[in-house]
């Protein structure tokens, strides 16, 4: 199975292998590139993958706590607001936040008219 080389593909790829009930022994192949270079040297390389257990660890505790952030703050946020349910959460709502001023930007576009100059010559054909 293969996932990125970092903290959140170290987690997919541990959620998928403790699913699936594996408890077979894995080495990773732990790459930045995809150079025929890199791939040969990472091949040669391989790691046990015991190594990348704290890696996943901290990767975990921060699903957990974005999770929780999430879950408390949406409930807070509602709360405060008095009526509906807003939706919060650290990634999630700078994202909306993002998006959300696109938008109003679009909406808000008043398109404005613009002159194009077009030249014509006789007997030149551009080249030098």
């Amino acid at each position: 199975m293969a996932t990125d080389a970092g903290r959140e593909g170290e987690l997919i790829f541990r959620y998928l292998y403790h699913y699936t009930g594996s408890t077979t022994p894995f080495v990773r192949l732990w790459i930045s590139s995809l150079t025929d270079k890199a791939i040969r040297e990472g091949l040669r390389n391989l790691e046990d993958g015991g190594k990348y257990d704290n890696l996943y660890l901290a990767a975990k505790a921060r699903s957990e706590s974005d999770w929780l952030v999430g879950i408390n703050g949406t409930q807070a946020l509602s709360i405060a607001a008095g009526h509906g349910t807003y939706s919060v959460g650290r990634v999630q709502t700078p994202t909306l936040a993002m998006v959300c001023e696109r938008y109003w930007e679009n909406r808000r576009f008043t398109p404005e008219a613009f002159w194009q100059l077009h030249i014509a010559t006789d007997g030149c054909d551009g080249k030098s």
